[in-house]
């Protein structure tokens, strides 16, 4: 019984791994950019925000 129940846990936890990395490998942004916008506050600082918007139908 605890022969099993191992074997079914290192089986999940390289699946969980195994899809991480190839979560984080396939997701390059190629259809990805970031847009800078550059406002005025009312004290008459400068304040620069960036947006990171995809076009990816999935992003992960």
């Amino acid at each position: 019984m605890k022969r099993a129940w191992y074997i079914t846990l290192a089986l999940v936890v390289v699946t969980a791994v195994s899809g991480y990395l190839f979560i984080t490998d396939a997701n390059d942004h190629n259809e990805c950019e970031t847009k800078k916008m550059v406002t005025i506050d009312k004290h008459g600082n400068q304040v620069i925000t960036e947006k990171h918007i995809c076009r990816e139908k999935y992003n992960f």
